[in-house]
C-alpha cells in the first residue's frame, strides 16, 4: 500500500489522484507520522460501503 504525507497531498493532490485511478490501490496518509486517513477511488469504495451495508458506524 503507498502512503503519503498529508503535506504531499496538498502540494500533489492532482499527481496523487490520478496514480490512484491508475492502480486502485488505497493511499494511506499520514499526519505526523501517524496514520490519518485512506484515499480510495469511488468504485473500491462503493464495494466497501456495500459489503459492510448492515453495519452501523
Amino acid at each position: 500500500m503507498k502512503t503519503e504525507l498529508v503535506t504531499n497531498l496538498k502540494r500533489q493532490a492532482t499527481k496523487i489522484l490520478a496514480e490512484l485511478h491508475e492502480s486502485k490501490e488505497p493511499v494511506l496518509i499520514t499526519e505526523h507520522g501517524q496514520p490519518s486517513a485512506y484515499r480510495l477511488d469511488v468504485y473500491t469504495f462503493t464495494l466497501f460501503r456495500e459489503h459492510n451495508a448492515n453495519y452501523n458506524y
